[in-house]
């Protein structure tokens, strides 16, 4: 939800106000009673993590001569390296009479850390009045029941049953499950796969 800001115009008082868009303008000054506050036009801002944003790797690119070689730094004892180890699991597939089917997640795409977004609205604040700084983006898998069936014997890819999600190719992981169901693909796609 964002935050707006507002001001009387009787007293002068300003004021933020946590509310949803579809939420009406406040309108009665909690300092001086009156029908008299105005909606301000704030900016807001906002911080993108990671790689491949033209902040992080491409506004220096070639602008500027390359730095001398610093004095080796011993590396900060306190702070931990960034966790880089792929996340992966198994899809496995279990027909009506238990013969299954497994297949990597990985085979199908990799597997990406989820793209770390903050959103600044008041420096300092944001942790105090929002629960999360950051929101989740998930990934599509489109993973044809034939890649399954390829190496498996005794397994009908027609009588499919369940489908698991077995965590067994990495250590530690966060994997966030939002829809996962059976659909037609256009045969097209499947052939630029190939």
């Amino acid at each position: 939800m964002p935050i707006y800001e507002y001001r009387c115009t009787a007293c002068q008082h300003k004021l933020e106000s946590l509310q949803k868009f579809s939420d009406a303008p406040l309108v009665v000054c909690p300092q001086c009673g009156r029908d008299a506050l105005t909606k301000l036009v704030s900016a807001a801002g906002f911080h993108l993590k990671g790689s491949g944003w033209y902040q992080t790797d491409f506004k220096n690119s070639g602008s500027k001569p390359a730095a001398k070689p610093a004095a080796s730094k011993k590396p900060d004892p306190k702070k931990a390296a960034p966790d880089t180890t792929p996340v992966d699991l198994t899809v496995e597939l279990v027909d009506a009479s238990g013969g299954t089917a497994r297949v990597p997640l990985s085979q199908f795409g990799k597997p990406r850390k989820p793209l770390e977004i903050t959103v600044y609205r008041r420096k300092g604040r944001d942790k105090t009045v929002f629960p999360n700084t950051y929101e989740i983006v998930l990934q599509t898998y489109v993973m044809p029941v034939r890649e399954f069936t390829r190496g498996s014997t005794g397994f009908d890819a027609t009588r499919v049953r369940t489908i698991r999600l077995v965590f067994d190719r990495t250590q530690v992981g966060q994997v966030v499950v939002d829809d996962i169901g059976f659909s037609a693909i256009d045969p097209a796609y499947l052939a630029q796969r190939n």
